[in-house]
Parts: C-alpha cells; sequence; structure tokens
C-alpha cells in the first residue's frame, strides 16, 4: 500500500469541458460530448502550489466487447449459476463485474469480480445470489477500464478510459 493523499490541482478540463471532483482520490468529467470522435482526450491541469501546470492528450482508445454475443435475461433464478458469454473484449487492462443493489449502489451488500481480459464466459455462482434479497432489483455492471500513465515533476498520474454497461435484473426463486 502506498499511501494516498489528495492535492488540489487547479481547475481541471477534458477537451475543453470542466472535470470534477469525485471521491478521495478521483476526479470525474460526465460529458454531454462524443469522446469517440474526439482526436484523444485532451486534459488541461490548471496546476496549485502541489501540482505544476500541464497538457496530456490520451489518446487510448475506450474498452469495447462483443455485445452482439451478451444475453442478460430481466430475472435469474437464485437456484441455479448464471452464465453469460463476454466475447471479443478490445483495449481493455481490466475487466469487472458487479452485482449491486439497483436502489442503492454504494450499499451493501455487493459483489465484485475482477476478471482477465481473455474472459470468453463468465459464471455468477449462485452462493453470490444469497447475499440479496428475493425479488429484489440488481444491476449487474460490466466495466472494462484502460489506463494510461504519465509523469510529470516526479509526480505520477493516472488517466482512466472507461466503458460501462449496465443491466437492471430481478432475484426469483426456483420455480
Amino acid at each position: 500500500g502506498i499511501p494516498l493523499t489528495r492535492t488540489d490541482a487547479g481547475q481541471i478540463t477534458l477537451n475543453n469541458e470542466d472535470v470534477n471532483y469525485l471521491n478521495y482520490i478521483q476526479y470525474y468529467a460526465d460529458t454531454a460530448f462524443d469522446l469517440s470522435t474526439a482526436n484523444g482526450f485532451n486534459w488541461n491541469i490548471g496546476g496549485s502550489s502541489k501540482v505544476q501546470t500541464f497538457n496530456f492528450v490520451n489518446t487510448n482508445p475506450f474498452p469495447t466487447f462483443n455485445y452482439s454475443t451478451l444475453n442478460i435475461p430481466p430475472s435469474l433464478d437464485t437456484s441455479n449459476n448464471f452464465t453469460f458469454q463476454l466475447d471479443q473484449i478490445g483495449n481493455a487492462d481490466s475487466v469487472f463485474i458487479t452485482l449491486s443493489r439497483a436502489d442503492s449502489v454504494a450499499k451493501p451488500p455487493f459483489v465484485t469480480t475482477r476478471l482477465p481480459n481473455n474472459t470468453s464466459y463468465y459464471t455468477i455462482n449462485k452462493s453470490n445470489f444469497k447475499k440479496f434479497n428475493l425479488n429484489q432489483t440488481l444491476n449487474l455492471q460490466i466495466e472494462l477500464s484502460n489506463y494510461n500513465g504519465v509523469i510529470n515533476s516526479g509526480k505520477s498520474y493516472i488517466f482512466v478510459n472507461s466503458y460501462d454497461y449496465r443491466k437492471q435484473i430481478t432475484l426469483q426463486g426456483a420455480p
């Protein structure tokens, strides 16, 4: 564990749109513009007394996977394991699968699993469903990310491209 601290980096923009502080060490841009056609992601770090002003262009493409093979039903039988196909993952350094409450992602229980990038099938073990209530609506989230780091004035900065697929499912008991 390396201790991380939040340091004011001044005004930050992504392709000329403001980026806002999210939590302990992350900044977040909820952009209304189409980044898929952008020629890279142009980050402008305004700087502060502890962070020098710098620009960084992240040219990593967004992570992808083949949606045509993804078959997630609206409800799952908690007495069975659930397997789905996750094909042709591209440009991803990490893949996470998360089951969380639809009414509040931040409230437990939730189950997160990191997968190898070459995963074709993923099984949610029925034991994971026992952490939730029957008829509860959950978010099934597939998150693919890639990371592009830069060192500026001896400090390391990580820029993340992330794509999330989310579908709500309801847990049902055995028929």
